[in-house]
C-alpha cells in the first residue's frame, strides 16, 4: 500500500471537502496540518507550494485537477 499524506491547514474548506472524500473512497492517509507543523510549512513553501491541500504518495509530492484525478497515482 503507498503511503498517503495529506498537507492542511486550520480553516481549509477545500482540505475539509478532500478530507470526506478521501473518507468516501476509502484511502488511508495521515494527515500533516501546517498550522502546528512549521517544518511541513516550510517544506511547502521551498518548492513553491502556495495553496493547500496538497497531496504527497510515497513522498512524492502530486498535482491533480480533480479529486477524482488521486486515484490514478494509488
Amino acid at each position: 500500500m503507498k503511503k498517503v499524506e495529506l498537507y492542511t491547514k486550520d480553516g481549509c474548506g477545500q482540505c475539509q471537502l478532500l478530507k470526506q472524500w478521501l473518507g468516501m473512497k476509502k484511502v488511508t492517509y495521515s494527515e500533516v496540518n501546517v498550522s502546528h507543523n512549521e517544518p511541513a510549512l516550510e517544506l511547502l513553501q521551498s518548492r513553491g507550494m502556495t495553496s493547500l491541500p496538497r497531496i504527497a504518495i510515497d513522498d512524492e509530492f502530486i498535482n491533480y485537477s480533480e479529486f477524482i484525478d488521486i486515484l490514478d497515482y494509488l
